[in-house]
């Protein structure tokens, strides 16, 4: 068989251009295409595995957003709570407060709102910026300046000069949420803006009319004799 095969080639040596072009060039081609087709899927399923890790990453991202955004508005609406208590603090401190269980009992109150409110904040204080932070230890330390001013004229039984304590402080509480609430915003588009179009005297002024101009000339007597006080338990919420 070899050997008709090769005298077959001989005497017709066009043959082999034949078998060559019908046979050997049709498999080279097809082995070049399946080959090229498998390097297509090949690419095809790299870039697929590329768009589900930038789709995985994109929701990883949009999804901290979110999540750093409710922190926010739980830390903004608690504060808001505190200073609608200062208010409710000012309202126990008016008009016939005249004895230590008035003012006593008023402290006792926004104390107990105050502690479930800053315990609200405090676990989601892990999201919050440094500036925020710094802004919400400031507000801290005037709500407790205000109890320790309290607790002195309780002891001092100028029981009248309480709401004039409350009221003083009250607009720069109101400021500091407001701070917060702009570097909240920051990077919030479009809300900035609208925030910062936004009249807020209403809120700055929670507290409502002002004391009279005499108590609170004696309010501010009072406080620079209590700073000469020693107040150990200054900047904080103190108890009796």
């Amino acid at each position: 068989m070899k050997e008709l095969i090769l005298e077959l080639l001989k005497t017709n040596p066009g043959i082999g251009t034949v078998a060559l072009t019908a046979v050997v060039l049709p498999i080279a081609i097809l082995w070049m295409t399946n080959r090229q087709n498998a390097k297509l899927i090949e690419r095809d399923h790299e870039n697929e595995l590329k768009r589900a890790e930038f789709l995985r990453n994109l929701e990883g991202t949009s999804a901290e957003g979110v999540k750093k955004a409710d922190h926010e508005r739980l830390v903004y609406s608690s504060l808001v709570k505190i200073l609608f208590e200062v208010q409710t603090l000012h309202i126990a401190l008016s008009g016939s407060c005249v004895d230590y269980k008035c003012v006593d009992d008023a402290m006792e109150r926004f104390r107990t709102s105050f502690a479930k409110y800053q315990e609200a904040i405090a676990d989601n204080q892990l999201f919050l910026s440094s500036t925020v932070t710094n802004l919400l230890y400031r507000f801290y330390q005037v709500l407790g300046q205000v109890m320790v001013d309290l607790k002195n004229l309780k002891d001092q039984e100028q029981y009248e000069l309480a709401v004039a304590c409350v009221y003083e402080s009250s607009q720069d509480l109101a400021n500091q949420i407001i701070a917060i609430q702009d570097e909240f915003n920051k990077h919030r588009k479009g809300v900035e803006e609208e925030v910062e179009k936004a009249d807020l005297s209403n809120f700055r002024q929670c507290c409502g009319r002002a004391p009279s101009a005499e108590r609170q000339r004696r309010f501010q007597e009072a406080k620079a004799k209590m700073s000469e006080l020693p107040e150990p338990l200054a900047g904080t919420l103190v108890t009796q």
